[in-house]
């Protein structure tokens, strides 16, 4: 016991950049235990640095034969043989690591690192994709994903795999809400488009008192078993909506695009960047073009969130009629989808955001005067989640020059995904 605090002292020292004070404390403790696995770990490390790769490796090599398992000293071998340009043997020590610990980050990163390095952007991008998925907050592996993906446009090129046929056709009802004809022409061949020979039923409503009026409204009188709620300014640019959304209701009861896996506040993001989810392609917040935004590693359908954005819902027709939006509390048209999707979630609904699904949304959520008193009423119905926003919340923004692009880069990311699933 005596020991481990020296031991952790040295491994400070040694990530502040003091080496030789390290190693002098490692050597300390070697005095009294020779075998002492991680006062060899910090040995190595600090002697490598000192200039010895050498000897460093050889204090690693010590402390691995003690230790053939620990993560962290294959990770540490691995750095120290990169370091000495010894390339092909510290991707198999990397490889190791990554072995024992499928799910770890580290290892999947300094694997991404090196083969972008050795320009093998294929092996690079599925490790890179692999420490994204194992934290969803993370910026830099998803980054240097993007970045690849972007730079090696031929190399990620081939048309994802065909998703399989869902086991059944259910029926839907698409709902839009609009004022504008021109939106609501808009919208309806572009969902006409993504939906292909999918037989639908589609809803116009044009004198809505809320959303939360109109789509009560609409469950009421709809025939399908699945019920799409969208804005009127979106376009589609997935293909086979229905099959998505079949898929998708294998999983999930009620389904968005983008959401939170926890809520903290009256908006969805206030939970910050790890619980956020999905994908929607917007407006540039500056000049032209467009961007998408990533929240999370968006490869599969994620039940367990708790909130979605309304700007795309879909749930089960029965379950909906029995949940209903709450139209008394947010008799305009704000905040509706958090009550809608936080009540479903408390329930025990199974809500889930799928990346098969990919919007264009031609415009921008504002929290502004009109948005305030619902924000209010929202917390008055659920005081726990009376919170501030929480300032790390920057979604992952990529500039497309046309929505075209932007579906392109979502189809070779959607490609990586579904390689690592097969």
């Amino acid at each position: 016991m005596a020991g481990k605090p020296a031991v952790g002292q040295a491994f400070q020292w040694y990530r502040e950049g003091e080496f030789a004070r390290a190693l002098e404390a490692a050597r300390r403790l070697l005095e009294v235990d020779p075998s002492d696995v991680n006062a060899l770990h910090v040995a190595g490390l600090a002697t490598a640095r000192l200039g010895d790769a050498a000897g460093g490796l050889a204090l690693i090599e010590r402390a691995l034969a003690a230790a053939p398992a620990s993560v962290p000293l294959w990770l540490s071998r691995g750095k120290v043989l990169l370091d000495a340009g010894r390339e092909d043997e510290a991707r198999e020590a990397f490889a190791k690591a990554a072995a024992l610990d499928p799910a770890g980050y580290n290892a999947h990163l300094e694997l991404g690192l090196l083969d972008a390095k050795r320009s093998r952007p294929r092996d690079a991008a599925r490790s890179l994709l692999r420490a994204w998925r194992s934290r969803h907050d993370d910026v830099f592996a998803q980054r240097e994903l993007f970045e690849l993906l972007r730079a090696h446009p031929r190399e990620f090129a081939a048309a994802p795999p065909a998703p399989r046929a869902p086991v059944a056709r259910p029926r839907i009802t698409l709902v839009i809400c609009s004022i504008d004809p021109v939106k609501f022409e808009a919208a309806k061949r572009s969902f006409a488009r993504a939906f292909g020979d999918w037989e639908y039923e589609l809803l116009g409503i044009h004198d809505a008192r809320s959303l939360a009026e109109a789509y009560n409204r609409a469950l009421r009188a709809c025939r399908g078993e699945i019920v799409v709620f969208s804005h009127d300014d979106v376009d589609v640019l997935s293909a086979d909506l229905g099959g998505a959304l079949a898929r998708a209701f294998e999983r999930a009861d009620v389904v968005g695009v983008v959401g939170s896996a926890r809520l903290a506040g009256p908006a969805w993001g206030w939970a910050g960047r790890e619980p956020a989810r999905g994908r929607i392609v917007q407006p540039a917040l500056q000049g032209e073009g467009l961007e998408l935004l990533v929240f999370g590693a968006p490869c599969a359908i994620e039940p367990g969130l708790e909130a979605l954005d309304g700007v795309f819902l879909a749930a089960r027709r029965d379950q909906a009629l029995s949940l209903a939006f709450d139209e008394e509390a947010f008799d305009g048209f704000h905040l509706y989808d958090l009550d809608f999707t936080y009540r479903a979630a408390r329930q025990g609904l199974r809500v889930a955001v799928t990346p098969e699904i990919l919007l264009h949304h031609h415009s921008h959520g504002s929290f502004d005067a009109r948005w305030s008193p619902y924000a209010n009423r929202f917390v008055a119905k659920f005081p726990a989640l009376a919170s501030s926003p929480k300032p790390d919340f920057v979604p992952q923004r990529l500039a497309f020059a046309t929505s075209g692009e932007a579906a392109a880069f979502s189809s070779r990311l959607d490609a990586l995904c579904r390689e690592g699933e097969a």
